[in-house]
């Protein structure tokens, strides 16, 4: 089944550093590290000052840095990928999968709700 979300509220900014698509960015237009408070999930990829439209409201589609079950609470790794939220390493809420939305092993895309 073809991954789909809906995004309400997209925002074009400034890369400020290389972003890869659906990883997440944080406030200031970097690729979120671990524990990041983040804007959203990137749509595409940019390099150093070009423009990156993030999904910062509603669904994304985002990729995994672990497996990740259905219903999860999510959080920013180092990599500005998705990893379950656990209160030790993983402490900075950032995004909820949506029921059905899974993720076998890092790599994988999933369809998450946004939350800041």
């Amino acid at each position: 089944m073809p991954l789909q979300s809906f995004g309400l509220l997209p925002l074009t900014v400034k890369a400020s550093g290389a972003i890869a698509a659906q990883r997440l960015v944080d406030w200031g237009g970097k690729q979120a590290v671990l524990n990041s408070s983040t804007m959203g999930v990137a749509r595409n990829a940019a390099t150093d000052g070009e423009i990156v439209t993030v999904d910062s409201i509603g669904t994304a589609i985002a990729e995994a840095g672990a497996a990740i079950t259905a219903g999860a609470s999510l959080s920013a790794g180092a990599d500005g990928r998705l990893y379950v939220l656990d209160g030790v390493t993983y402490t900075q809420i950032a995004a909820v999968s949506l029921p059905g939305a899974s993720a076998a092993a890092a790599g994988d895309m999933l369809e998450v709700f946004i939350l800041h």
